[in-house]
């Protein structure tokens, strides 16, 4: 039971577009799984195909492009301090969402 119960509130917790900001409460974030149609959310799925684009597009500008510098800072600070850590190959294997500033870091 407790396994069912804590796979909804996942769910539930999974099935919106847009996310709050916990610094700025009055901003908001798109959610990354509705930027393919394939990984939709049940209420992204549900919007009409104008919100589901204006929604996609808000994604794209703000993970790939109002991001861009903030990720490259990010991994020009980390990186280094990573690889200087222990002797191992770092490899971006499964990154996930990244810009393309990242790779060109790596």
């Amino acid at each position: 039971m407790y396994k069912e119960l804590r796979e909804d509130v996942i769910r539930l917790n999974c099935n919106r577009c847009l996310s709050s900001d916990r610094t700025f409460k009055d901003d908001c974030h798109p959610i990354f799984c509705n930027l393919r149609p394939e990984t939709e959310t049940l209420s992204f799925k549900s919007l009409p195909e104008y919100e589901k684009c204006a929604l996609r597009y808000f994604g794209q500008l703000y993970t790939y492009e109002w991001h861009e510098y903030v990720w490259g800072q990010t991994a020009s600070l980390r990186l280094p301090i990573i690889g200087k850590a222990s002797a191992t190959l770092i490899v971006g294997e499964d990154l996930g969402l990244l810009t393309p500033i990242v790779s060109k870091k790596m």
